[in-house]
């Protein structure tokens, strides 16, 4: 099934299956009707049973007629970048056991209306502890009624969204996927936390529509749906909070991203396509994307949160850095994980961010164009056989206007801890000081 098909299809599916589903109980009477009426009818052609027919035809062909409409249309409105959104990023602020645990709201350099939560303490504790997962499926049901008490427009919007990415050029990937979801935010004082199964269309309706609105078609458009007054915030004492992820009734699908370090000592990045939902045309991390909800359900026994987060940052690098995906399928790889960040923009979606160390040569890593690129106008490949030399590719980089948000908090981090775990660094990348 190509792009666009599935495209369609999920859509459709997710709409009947989460956000508005037919009744079971009134199709099912129409069918009974419909079926019972039938029955009679073939057993006795002059009886009254073809009003049984048709009443059950009229139950019926009223739900498939509405359905029909709605697989095959799209609404007269469009979605676009919510004008509120600047101020309220701007005054956002955070809770006091956020900031008690070192958290911070940071501008994204070069990137207009970017902020990130990230904490340097959280960081460290990431590299040196690990954290038990634990899944809670009874996560999702509030989010799913949440959607359901706006389905109708978020249907709109839903096919909107469709319609603008395979009219964009070049035409953007909308497809929905099961993915694992973050349900507690992240503290040192935890030992374990809670993953549940969501979608990317879960979070597409709540994490990506905060900062957009649906305005309708025509001479006088009129907005139907505001982004900003969703946005998972609320005021205090004169501040506007920014809610934990706990709270924030989001999807919440957990972002990954990896720079990969090659056995040749190389630093290899790419470019974001242009069909991508995020940070298009823009240089990415080696290895970036989101955990399938299958990176979870692969693990073996024991769950920790940084045997999720490397096997899905390895998948997306395998995915991402060659056409053919099964030539890196058996490529030793090992990776850590090198900190954490909410991406405001996004409804203080979390994300994690790493690194790789491949045992390929820099030159045998193609990108998949169906994913990344690798224009020639680009440099991509960045020396790294020694810490100094990792070291300053990184200052080179952080200096560039053309980093997505991922790509500049993974470097950010990692000079970071560049300074304060030089030996630690050196024998996992065995490179030289």
């Amino acid at each position: 099934m190509n792009d666009r098909l599935q495209s369609w299809w999920d859509v459709n599916s997710f709409t009947i299956c989460t956000l508005r589903p037919p009744s079971i109980t009134l199709v099912g009477v129409s069918a009974a009707v419909l079926i019972a009426g039938g029955v009679l009818w073939i057993g006795d052609l002059i009886s009254g049973a073809w009003v049984a027919v048709i009443v059950g035809l009229l139950g019926l062909g009223k739900d498939a007629f509405s359905l029909t409409i709605r697989w095959f249309t799209s609404p007269h409105a469009s979605l676009k970048a919510d004008d509120r959104s600047p101020q309220l990023l701007l005054s956002l602020r955070l809770t006091l056991d956020y900031e008690d645990q070192g958290y911070q709201i940071v501008a994204v350099p070069y990137r207009l209306n970017e902020y990130v939560v990230r904490s340097s303490a959280v960081d460290s504790f990431l590299r040196c502890h690990d954290v038990t997962l634990q899944e809670n499926q009874e996560l999702l049901n509030p989010i799913t009624e949440k959607l359901r008490r706006n389905s109708e427009i978020l249907e709109d919007t839903l096919r909107c969204q469709y319609r603008q990415s395979w009219r964009a050029d070049p035409p953007r990937r909308f497809v929905n996927e099961a993915k694992a979801c973050l349900g507690q935010d992240l503290f040192p004082s935890q030992e374990a936390i809670w993953i549940y199964q969501g979608s990317y269309f879960h979070s597409f309706l709540t994490n990506e529509l905060v900062t957009r609105i649906l305005e309708s078609g025509g001479s006088r458009p009129m907005i139907l749906y505001r982004g900003s007054e969703h946005f998972p915030a609320y005021s205090e004492a004169n501040s506007l909070l920014l809610k934990r992820v706990c709270e924030s009734m989001m999807g919440n699908h957990i972002g990954i991203s990896t720079v990969i370090h090659t056995n040749d000592g190389q630093l290899v990045l790419w470019r974001q396509s242009g069909a991508a939902q995020q940070s298009r045309d823009l240089l990415a991390p080696t290895g970036s994307g989101s955990c399938d909800w299958s990176d979870w359900t692969d693990l073996s026994d024991d769950r920790l949160l940084k045997d999720l987060i490397s096997r899905a940052m390895e998948r997306e690098f395998r995915e991402e850095s060659h056409p053919l995906k099964s030539v890196l399928k058996d490529v030793a790889m090992r990776t850590a994980i090198l900190g954490f960040f909410r991406w405001v923009r996004r409804g203080g979606k979390p994300e994690f961010i790493g690194i790789s160390k491949v045992e390929v040569h820099s030159s045998k890593l193609e990108p998949n164009l169906q994913e990344v690129d690798a224009p020639e106008s680009l440099r991509l490949i960045y020396p790294a056989s020694t810490l100094d030399q990792l070291r300053n590719s990184v200052t080179t980089l952080l200096r560039s206007e053309l980093l997505s948000v991922p790509l500049w908090v993974n470097l950010t981090c990692l000079a970071e801890t560049l300074r304060t775990e030089r030996n630690q660094w050196a024998e996992f990348l065995e490179i030289g000081q």
